[in-house]
């Protein structure tokens, strides 16, 4: 089974929803690309840990609060 995006509002939910790592340390971003597809837009995520190494994929539906800063960003979606 796929999965799915997480349609959120805003950075601070994206935040609130990655929490900490397990071994209680802050998420550190690792990359991040935004992503138009089918005229929406996704922030995908990869996450490392500082402290012990873990890393995570996030993909995020950010929609409903994306504005492109360029028209050649619109044009794509």
């Amino acid at each position: 089974m796929g999965r799915q995006a997480v349609a959120v509002t805003s950075v601070e939910e994206e935040d609130r929803l990655l929490g900490t790592c397990s071994c209680g340390s802050a998420w550190r971003l690792a990359s991040e690309d935004v992503v138009p597809i089918s005229r929406r837009w996704y922030d995908a995520l990869v996450l490392c840990c500082p402290s012990c190494g873990a890393s995570i994929r996030a993909i995020f539906d950010i929609t409903p609060f994306f504005v492109p800063h360029s028209r050649a960003w619109a044009r794509a979606a």
